[in-house]
């Protein structure tokens, strides 16, 4: 959707608090009330630089949902995409915080439906 209103949780692996031209906290600022998010990372990834840990203070700094904000550290170098596959229990984390904060929803509010895609209409 064109705001992301729809967006309930968000994982994110190996984030960086800035790249050229955008900054992370404006975005987080606005989404940190709304959703859950599961931050995950390497201990011992170089290029990270407190970059996690800064992102997880934007989160946790000054909101009442801290109860759906997670970061889990796992002992490795590996940052990003590459945390997947090697054994560490990433996925397992992944699958049960989505099924935490998305499945086991309830209530017309959380209900999947179907959208019409209105420029074929």
């Amino acid at each position: 959707t064109p705001r992301g209103q729809d967006v309930r949780a968000l994982v994110m692996l190996s984030p960086v608090e800035k790249v050229p031209g955008v900054h992370v906290s404006k975005p987080l600022t606005y989404m940190k009330d709304r959703v859950s998010f599961l931050i995950c990372t390497g201990e011992r990834d170089s290029f990270d630089k407190g970059a996690t840990k800064k992102v997880n203070q934007y989160l946790t700094g000054s909101t009442d949902n801290k109860e759906n904000i997670f970061m889990r550290e796992y002992p490795t170098k590996y940052r990003g995409t590459d945390l997947i596959g090697r054994r560490l229990g990433v996925e397992t984390n992944i699958m049960n915080f989505l099924k935490l904060r998305l499945k086991s929803l309830s209530g017309p509010t959380y209900a999947w439906r179907d959208r019409k895609n209105k420029l074929l209409d």
